[in-house]
């Protein structure tokens, strides 16, 4: 089978990346043939390319909404679509997502969605809410099927019907199996904490700050925050 993965951002690692960068390889390992169309040059379209996996770079795919970009990279992704000629298209993160479906519909071949995470979750500003809310509503309707991470986001997926009950199924994401590492010395003092991630409002280090604020003060602790942004 011939896979093609679309995906919004090839300049940067996230989770969605790493996962489309996991379902590669397990794809390949399993003898198909696949393909990542991502957004732009940079970090993850230089790690697909050390792994030797096929990627196609999409100059003006990107995350934010501009009508005549996203016009151009629709237009890349149709062309890339074309030329690889896949049995199915995964679709990854909203952008990616909407002109992905769009673009496998209209060359007739089946498209799945994964939503990492939905941008009409609690949280988002009510009109904001409302227009991803549509707009995921009518890609939904365009592709075949949409993967949810959690089951937390498939029950308001349904509960906003952005889709039907057989539309939508939840498969958790998985890691790779890792190797026996030596275990965390827990007598160690003060304990060291490490948190690994973007720094980007909704991986939410305030909470984290807010919960250690509330500690005893004689209870001594390292923090260690690891990422960029």
């Amino acid at each position: 089978m011939r896979v093609a993965l679309v995906i919004t951002r090839g300049d940067d690692v996230g989770g969605a990346n790493v996962h489309v960068r996991d379902l590669a390889l397990g794809l390949r390992d399993d003898g198909h043939t696949v393909c990542v169309l991502a957004g732009g040059e940079g970090v993850f379209a230089d790690m697909l390319r050390a792994l030797d996996i096929p990627v196609v770079v999409l100059p003006h795919l990107g995350r934010a909404l501009r009508p005549w970009q996203d016009l151009r990279a629709f237009f890349e992704i149709l062309r890339a679509l074309r030329d690889f000629r896949p049995d199915i298209v995964s679709t990854h993160s909203s952008k990616a997502g909407w002109l992905g479906r769009l673009a496998a519909r209209l060359l007739g071949l089946p498209s799945v969605f994964t939503a990492h995470g939905w941008a009409f979750s609690d949280g988002v500003p009510l009109l904001p809410r409302r227009v991803y809310r549509l707009a995921e509503k009518l890609a939904a309707a365009i592709g075949d099927h949409v993967i949810a991470v959690s089951e937390y986001d498939r029950r308001l997926a349904l509960d906003l019907r952005v889709t039907r009950p057989g539309r939508i199924t939840t498969v958790h994401n998985g890691i790779p199996t890792l190797p026996q590492t030596q275990g965390a010395d827990c007598m160690r003092q003060p304990p060291t904490l490490l948190m690994v991630a973007r720094f980007a409002p909704q991986k939410d280090h305030a909470t984290l700050l807010r919960a250690l604020e509330s500690l005893p003060p004689a209870l001594d602790w390292r923090l260690r925050l690891v990422g960029d942004g």
